[in-house]
This record gives structure tokens, C-alpha cells and sequence, in this order.
């Protein structure tokens, strides 16, 4: 009996040691992608988005009673929340990878990293980040705007009461 189970054992392991190889492969491939979209550019403009939107918040939150903060507490909240980001974004990578990994298939990754690799592709993707640094402000104004619009209108409705 014991025979059997060894065999079985060993045709599982000799069974998935391909699967394990792709999926190592897909990961590092996955990684190729994920380091040249997330540059450190990238990622330190979306940090800084990140920081201004949730300074945005807090002195919307603060103005409604009347108070604001200082120009000193503004610049030293957006330091502290950048390097805050930047240090999840570089913990969360592994978790990032894997949904590149999850997401797309083995071909998509290819040629996302061929697009990437050549220069004038690259050059234009290098401005993506930019691009979408500067569209966060309205994005953000239109996300003041839904909260503005629609918590008082659920109020009105007998929603949201304890807000």
C-alpha cells in the first residue's frame, strides 16, 4: 500500500513541477511589466496625488467648522504622506505583481514589455503619469461633488443619519 501512495506522490509532484515552473515564469515576467510602468517617477506622482486629495478632505472637513491649516502643516502633511505611500507601494509590490500576473495572460505581459522597450512607446508612456497627475485635481473636485450632492440628498431621505 505504502508503494502506492509513493507513486501517486511522486506522478503529483513530477504533474505540477511544470505548472509551478510557468506560473515562476509568468511572476517574473509579471515583475518585468509592473518595474517598468511603476517607475519611481510614476509612483512618487501618484503619492503625491494621493497625499494632496486626502489634504483636499481634511481641509474641506476643517472649513465647514471654520478652522484651516497653517502653510507649514500643509507641506509637512504632504512630505510625511508621501513617503508613507511610497513605502506601502514598495511593500504592497509582491501583491501588485501578482494581480499583473492574475490579470493578464503570458502573451499581454510579452507585449506589454516589447510596447514599453521601444523608445517611442516609451517615451510616450513616460508621460502617462503626468498626464494623469494633472486630471486628479477635476477628478477629485468631481469626487467632492458626488459627496456634496448626494449625502445631502440621502439625509433628506432618512439615510446617512448617523454623518
Amino acid at each position: 500500500m505504502p508503494t502506492w501512495i509513493s507513486l501517486f506522490a511522486a506522478a503529483f509532484i513530477c504533474l505540477a513541477a511544470p505548472v509551478r515552473a510557468d506560473e515562476a515564469a509568468k511572476m517574473e515576467k509579471a515583475q518585468r511589466v509592473y518595474d517598468l510602468v511603476n517607475t519611481e517617477e510614476a509612483l512618487s506622482l501618484i503619492a503625491l496625488d494621493l497625499a494632496q486629495g486626502a489634504l483636499g478632505q481634511i481641509e474641506a472637513a476643517l472649513a465647514q467648522n471654520g478652522k484651516s491649516l497653517s502653510s507649514g502643516d500643509r507641506n509637512e502633511f504632504i512630505a510625511r504622506s508621501t513617503v508613507f505611500l511610497l513605502d506601502r507601494f514598495e511593500k504592497a509590490e509582491p501583491e501588485f505583481v501578482s494581480i499583473y500576473a492574475e490579470e493578464l495572460t503570458e502573451q499581454e505581459l510579452d507585449l506589454l514589455f516589447e510596447l514599453y522597450n521601444e523608445p517611442e512607446m516609451a517615451e510616450l508612456l513616460a508621460k502617462m503619469p503626468k498626464i494623469s497627475s494633472r486630471m486628479t485635481p477635476a477628478m477629485m473636485a468631481i469626487g467632492g461633488d458626488m459627496v456634496n450632492t448626494i449625502i445631502p440628498a440621502m439625509r433628506r431621505e432618512g439615510f446617512l443619519n448617523t454623518l
